[in-house]
């Protein structure tokens, strides 16, 4: 074998060499984004349960309620800690909007978030506490937002989830007496 041959040879196992890094780069390239998306739902995760377990809390809920449907015999200091509550929502839906444009947060996840700030915007309450925080947020998003509320009808109704899951209860007892009847027969 000459010296030309083993030069073709080294040449030959150097570009196999090359291509195996690169197919390797890939794939660590590929794992690291898949843990990096995991990060981010874990995240959207957490700031979801810490917010639900902050509405469970004593006197919270109750606030929520009033301001949400634009109590105004709150006083001045629930008045603030309801649009500092609301403010707080409206950061985490900022942040899960633009992760979303920049495709960080997939659309099931992002149609979840977009659900409940929908939810929330039924209220006059909330739709008063976005007007006055609203030049807080990113000019993209606050348009996003204020298309929203042109679309969405106001209620006044106090109640979030009471009367659905009332309905939704006599529902299951209706289901669970009948399965117990025909059991039973």
């Amino acid at each position: 074998m000459s010296l030309s041959d083993l030069a073709s040879v080294g040449s030959l196992v150097s570009g196999a060499a090359v291509l195996a890094s690169l197919i390797y780069l890939g794939q660590q390239i590929r794992q690291s984004s898949r843990n990096q998306r995991a990060e981010i739902h874990q995240a959207r995760l957490h700031t979801r349960m810490a917010y639900i377990d902050k509405l469970a809390s004593p006197g919270v809920i109750s606030l929520v309620r009033r301001g949400g449907i634009g109590d105004k015999t709150l006083s001045d200091e629930a008045c603030e800690q309801f649009v500092l509550h609301v403010m707080g929502d409206f950061f985490a839906y900022e942040e899960w909007f633009l992760q979303h444009r920049d495709a960080m947060l997939d659309d099931r996840r992002w149609t979840g978030n977009l659900n409940s700030m929908r939810s929330e915007l039924r209220f006059p309450g909330f739709r008063a506490a976005w007007q006055v925080t609203r030049p807080l947020y990113d000019p993209e998003f606050a348009r996003f937002v204020d298309g929203e509320l042109a679309e969405i009808p106001c209620t006044t109704s106090p109640e979030m989830f009471a009367s659905a899951w009332r309905a939704a209860v006599g529902d299951e007892w209706a289901k669970a007496i009948a399965a117990n009847d025909s059991g039973s027969a």
